[in-house]
C-alpha cells in the first residue's frame, strides 16, 4: 500500500491530465474546491495544510484527513448508499476516494503564503 494513503488501494490509474488540472487549481491558491462546472465528470478534494515538512508530507496529511472522516462523521450507514444529503458535508471527501467507479486520480500540492494547498481530482465522479 502506498505511503500516500489508503485511497490508493481502491484506485487503478494515476492520470497526468487530472494531475495537471489539480495543479492548475492548486496554484490559484484559493484554498477551496473549484466550481463543479469547470470540471465535468471529475470529482475533487481540497485541503489546506498549515504546517508540513514537505510537499509529500502535506499530501499525506490531506489524504489522512479526507479518509478519517468516515470515522468522525458516522459514515454512510450500514447500507453503504450515498445520499444527496451528503453533498457538501465532510463525508464527501471520503466517498470521493472510496467511490466504486473511481478509476483515475491526479493530485497536486502548491505552496501558497506559507501554507500548502492540496488538490486531488478523480474520474469517474
Amino acid at each position: 500500500m502506498s505511503k500516500l494513503g489508503y485511497c490508493f488501494f481502491f484506485l487503478k490509474n494515476w492520470n497526468c491530465g487530472l494531475e495537471a488540472a489539480a495543479l492548475q487549481h492548486a496554484m490559484r491558491c484559493t484554498f477551496a474546491k473549484s466550481d463543479v462546472a469547470t470540471r465535468p465528470d471529475n470529482g475533487e478534494n481540497q485541503a489546506t495544510i498549515a504546517a508540513a515538512a514537505s510537499y509529500r508530507a502535506a499530501a499525506e496529511q490531506a489524504v489522512r484527513q479526507w479518509w478519517k472522516t468516515i470515522r468522525t462523521t458516522g459514515g454512510v450507514g450500514m447500507n453503504r448508499l450515498y445520499q444527496q444529503s451528503f453533498v457538501g458535508t465532510p463525508i464527501d471527501s471520503f466517498t470521493q476516494m472510496a467511490w466504486a467507479t473511481t478509476r483515475r486520480l491526479g493530485c497536486a500540492v502548491a505552496r501558497c503564503n506559507g501554507r500548502y494547498n492540496v488538490v486531488c481530482r478523480y474520474s469517474e465522479r
